[in-house]
């Protein structure tokens, strides 16, 4: 009598293409969680852990898929399915392309909660050919805003530097990520060199006369009807906001910092659902007027 042979289980390990599928995607779950604002290298590395993903979930899912693409590329199955999810990204979103703020803190070199600067003196941040230059405000606290959304999308990193006579940073070569994430800049003050024993220091120079205050206004009229328009809300982004609202004669005055002399900035007037805005040379002599439409 012959002895029965144990059957084969050809199937023993179907499941695990599935097991590794769902622990791949749970890993790009948490990766998306800890990293808001991914850079270029980080996206690809998720994208294709993603596919992975979906094309080991595929491999145990009855059926067949096959895609063909410009003729150049042919797949079937869960090696489709990679290439649908790898190749075929969605379109960013237009959320992802809106302006943002970068809120800065500049604190001393001891500590976070060490304020040696505040209500004074500007951060510079560039970006090509755009430079901002906010001044710092309480605290410390300094906001750049109106940032394009493609900085962040591109996950641009860049140095931010100091205008502050007798401060300096501590790292001046330091880059930081541009997104909504609010950066911490450590400042110091600049050691004064001492005059040796014995000898004549050099006489200080006078104290600079004090810059006058930018000064931008104008008149706000309706296109329409070419009437003043009074209780018009006019804002001026420049770094920092700038906020007016126009007299009963349709006049406005916005009074800035020395510091923002021969900054081009944007000016916004609003009045119910009509509004204006136009880029403006700061201080300039000539009044500026927006025409609502």
């Amino acid at each position: 009598m012959d002895e029965k042979q144990p059957e084969s289980n050809p199937g023993g390990n179907t499941k695990m293409p599935l097991i590794v599928g769902i622990a791949l995607l749970a890993l790009v779950a948490a990766a998306a969680y800890f990293i808001p604002f991914p850079s270029s290298w980080q996206k690809g590395i998720l994208l294709t852990v993603l596919a992975l993903a979906a094309a080991g979930i595929a491999a145990i899912i009855p059926g067949f898929i096959e895609i063909e693409h410009k003729g150049l590329l042919r797949a079937g199955g869960a090696i489709a399915v990679f290439c649908i999810v790898y190749f075929f990204k969605p379109q960013t979103s237009a959320a992802d392309l809106q302006d943002f703020d970068l809120t800065v803190f500049v604190h001393g070199p001891k500590s976070r909660q060490d304020i040696i600067l505040e209500n004074c003196c500007n951060l510079i941040l560039d970006f090509d050919d755009d430079r901002r230059t906010p001044r710092i405000g309480d605290k410390g606290r300094t906001v750049f805003s109106g940032i394009p959304g493609k900085i962040r999308e591109n996950g641009f990193k860049t140095t931010i530097g100091l205008d502050a006579p007798g401060y300096e940073l501590v790292e001046p070569e330091k880059e930081y990520p541009i997104t909504e994430t609010p950066v911490y800049i450590a400042v110091r003050k600049v050691e004064t060199p001492q005059t040796p024993p014995g000898t004549t220091g050099t006489k200080p120079e006078p104290p600079a006369p004090k810059a006058k205050p930018c000064i931008v206004f104008g008149l706000i009229k309706d296109k329409t009807t070419d009437q003043v328009v009074a209780n018009a809300q006019v804002s001026l982004l420049c770094g920092s906001i700038f906020r007016a609202k126009s007299g009963a004669d349709g006049s406005f005055s916005l009074e800035l910092p020395a510091t923002f002399q021969n900054d081009r900035c944007l000016i916004r007037a609003e009045f119910g659902e009509k509004s204006k805005e136009i880029y403006i040379p700061l201080c300039d002599p000539n009044p500026v007027e927006l025409k609502l439409e």
